[in-house]
């Protein structure tokens, strides 16, 4: 179609031509990504890619409104929905370049992700219904049930594809791929303003990945990745909502399988092994395919043409005159082969994470059983009134806290060492060994040095067990000790005979 043609080709020339004025204007203020340990570049390279990925968008759309016959029309091409994800899409781009000058909490970023999903379903940017795949559609019926699943969506498809930008072209490869899908699926089902959209987002990627192919010359950033990804998810509600067709629905679903099975996974992994949603790792699929040998370049290709294989069966095989049978099968093969190709890669790793879930389990379920048994423990330090009471309430709790030895040096009155030691009766040699310092009752012979043993099982376990007995040390500690109970237990019965 011309009119498409001509969109995409001012899409592509603005993002080609004004992707180095953001480099050299990221250089300058400052914003620039520079290598980490959780990074896979080496040297600082500029953020600021989305400013070049929107304007191209935005000059699609200019040239849309120039065309049309009568300025007050210039957005006739245009429907409601269509201005609503541009200008939620605006809100995403601004988020997520405040983000990249100045690193957000996850938590608020969110909320705002929410709030301008939320703004864009009441512009009516929603599922209303479904298709099926017998040509029917399930109706909503009210906005309980609309507004969270297109809030869900939203959200999701464009955290996703902020997931995977962590290799040189990847996110821009992928979104191209899945933006061209997404439109060519919009223009065969009626969906004019979502293919223009598309074609200028599609168009736009394409003019950026020129610079930002490996070794990238400058990066999406948040603002890009965003961008990106509330742009295809939108676009994908509107398709098919608008749509009978359950080529609609499907092929969007398919055309962002992978980075929604990323975020799937992801997710799923990081609540099995009790860590925060939003804590990093690198055992996203990529980061995976490069710990098997594949170099950077090597690896996004293989994304690429996985993506792009998988989404051209998928739209072929969902067409329009497709049986229901094909289109079921269209979707558990590709849903199936994208989760065979992560579990290839390693980045499924349920068992592992399985164990892990275990083992924090057993570690969460010990630390408050020992809570429990501190604090027992800590009303026999109360009463303590002597340093026999004390050292006895210590062996004690060394015995509850599952240590294997202790020992005390202890300066006496008359100068002489006393050294008081404790093993337990089943304790192994095999243990860790680790020194409290304490304070002493006369500040002049320097802390008491207490050397404690802790059964070699796991560091983190050892180290929960000194914590709990260091905490209980800490808070009954000898100075509380009258201070005519330091003597040892010898001299106070030959001070009690001499008085008899």
């Amino acid at each position: 179609m011309p009119l498409l043609a001509s969109i995409a080709v001012a899409a592509a020339l603005t993002a080609w031509l004004l992707t180095p004025v953001c480099v050299r204007l990221a250089r300058r203020l400052g914003v620039v990504d520079r290598p980490d340990v959780r990074k896979s570049h080496r040297t600082s390279t500029p953020y600021l890619g989305g400013v070049a990925v929107l304007a191209g968008v935005l000059a699609a759309v200019g040239l849309l409104a120039a065309r049309s016959e009568a300025p007050p029309y210039a957005w006739a091409q245009l429907d409601d929905a269509a201005v609503a994800t541009l200008l939620g899409a605006v809100a995403i781009f601004a988020l997520g370049l405040a983000d990249d000058f100045r690193p957000l909490r996850a938590r608020y970023k969110m909320l705002a992700q929410v709030a301008v999903a939320v703004g864009v379903w009441s512009a009516g940017v929603r599922f209303e219904s479904i298709p099926l795949f017998d040509g029917s559609r399930f109706e909503m019926g009210c906005a309980y049930l609309s507004l969270p699943l297109t809030v869900l969506w939203i959200v999701g498809v464009t955290n996703a594809l902020n997931l995977i930008d962590g290799l040189d072209g990847l996110a821009a490869g992928v979104g191209l791929i899945a933006a061209a899908a997404i439109a060519y699926v919009a223009a065969q089902t009626g969906s004019l303003p979502v293919a223009c959209v598309l074609t200028a987002l599609s168009a736009a990627l394409a003019g950026f990945l020129y610079h930002n192919r490996h070794p990238a010359k400058i990066f999406l950033g948040d603002a890009g990745s965003l961008l990106i990804g509330f742009l295809l998810a939108t676009c994908a509600v509107t398709t098919a909502s608008s749509s009978a067709s359950f080529l609609a629905l499907g092929a969007p679903v398919v055309a962002l399988a992978m980075p929604i099975l990323d975020l799937t996974f992801t997710v799923l992994r990081r609540m099995i092994e009790r860590r925060g949603v939003f804590s990093p790792d690198r055992n996203h699929v990529h980061y995976r395919l490069m710990s098997l040998g594949f170099s950077h370049g090597a690896t996004v290709g293989i994304l690429w043409f996985e993506s792009a294989a998988l989404t051209l069966v998928a739209v072929l095989l969902l067409g329009a005159d497709a049986p229901t049978g094909e289109r079921v099968a269209a979707i558990a093969v590709v849903v199936i082969a994208h989760v065979v190709f992560f579990r290839a890669a390693g980045a499924v790793r349920l068992r592992d994470s399985v164990r892990a879930f275990a083992a924090a389990t057993a570690r969460l379920r010990e630390a408050r059983a020992r809570q429990r048994e501190s604090d027992d423990l800590d009303l026999l330090f109360q009463r303590a009134r002597t340093m026999d009471d004390w050292w006895a309430a210590t062996e004690s709790a060394a015995k509850t806290l599952g240590c294997t030895s202790l020992r005390l040096e202890l300066r006496r009155r008359d100068d002489k060492l006393e050294v008081r030691s404790w093993r337990h009766p089943r304790g192994s040699n095999a243990n860790l060994q680790t020194t409290l310092e304490l304070p002493d009752r006369r500040a002049s012979s320097g802390p008491l040095r207490l050397h404690v043993g802790v059964a070699n099982e796991s560091l983190e376990t050892a180290a929960g067990r000194v914590a709990l007995l260091s905490k209980l040390l800490d808070r009954h500690s000898v100075v509380r000790l009258h201070a005519g109970a330091v003597a040892p237990a010898s001299r106070r019965r030959d001070e009690r005979a001499k008085l008899a």
